[in-house]
């Protein structure tokens, strides 16, 4: 099987930090989103991975060009398709059945299940669910006993349709991009759903593992927290990889520790320097002085948390 990785945002949540690096490149404790993407799929024994792309493309492909252990394929766009309309530029690279992930979640879904229920339940398209505590700023899904999609709600607001929520995976059969105009702005959530909720074969899969869309400040700070805290991704050990610990602290091998530090991840070639004190937070780059508290920095910008 192969899969698209959506992967060209801006990810202007993420600003300043996406400033100069793109978010599938930003580290959760220090590898890159899209290492923990490509992982997952090798784990489950995807043969390519094809990139959709467009805000600093180039970076991201000069990066996977170091990936081993499966085939990379990088396809830029030069205006946004939307999600759909990404995968549509894609097509002549895919099988009849494949997978479609976002470059800037952490998941642990079991991607073989679900291909496996999308084949049972005869889906054009499956999409993982699962329950969130906060609904309002993801697409809510409202399914039958069998999983059949009846009612989606694209970012309601509120929890009042419910908690039940789009992950942005997916299970997708080619025939549906007959549906998708050639280079064209299309979306799954805003433009093909509501064609397959007509036809009956829009299907959700449960979710009930670990799921983070690091959409946020918020968001990324607690997820390299939860990797801080003892979470072990299960197809990478990134802790092992990249960074070793000492005391309560994440460090990267090529970081230099001087001053005080607790509860911190601090990655690539950061430097806290003599005097400071780092508590909490998550440093991506750059030399840090003075006292900082719950905050993530890099390169002299600091954002509180």
């Amino acid at each position: 099987m192969k899969a698209v990785i959506l992967a060209g945002g801006r990810g202007s949540r993420l600003m300043p930090f996406t400033e100069d690096l793109p978010k599938p490149l930003l580290p959760v404790a220090g590898s890159p989103i899209l290492d923990y993407v490509t992982a997952q799929l090798k784990h489950y024994c995807v043969e390519e991975e094809i990139l959709t792309l467009g805000y600093k493309a180039q970076l991201i492909c000069d990066y996977v060009s170091g990936y081993r252990g499966i085939k990379t394929r990088c396809r830029t766009e030069d205006k946004p398709l939307g999600t759909c309309g990404s995968v549509k530029h894609a097509e002549k690279f895919l099988g009849d059945v494949f997978l479609v992930l976002s470059g800037d979640c952490i998941s642990d879904i079991d991607l073989s299940a679900m291909a496996d229920f999308h084949r049972a339940s005869g889906a054009e398209v499956t999409m993982a669910v699962k329950e969130a505590d906060d609904a309002s700023q993801y697409g809510v899904v409202k399914s039958d006993d069998r999983g059949l999609v009846t009612r989606f709600y694209e970012k309601p607001g509120s929890n009042a349709y419910g908690n039940t929520v789009n992950l942005g995976v997916y299970v997708v059969d080619r025939k549906v991009l007959s549906l998708v105009p050639e280079n064209t702005a299309f979306d799954f959530s805003k433009d093909l759903f509501s064609l397959l909720m007509e036809r009956k074969t829009l299907y959700s899969y449960k979710h009930t593992g670990y799921w983070s869309d690091l959409g946020s400040i918020k968001s990324y700070y607690e997820t390299n927290r939860l990797f801080l805290s003892g979470y072990k991704y299960p197809y990478l050990d990134a802790m092992d990889a990249t960074m070793q610990l000492k005391g309560t602290n994440a460090v990267a091998k090529s970081a230099r520790l001087y001053g005080r530090a607790a509860g911190s991840i601090i990655c690539g070639d950061s430097v806290v320097k003599r005097g400071a004190q780092v508590f909490d937070c998550v440093v991506l780059g750059g030399k840090v002085s003075g006292a900082h508290f719950k905050r993530i920095i890099k390169d002299g910008i600091f954002v509180d948390v």
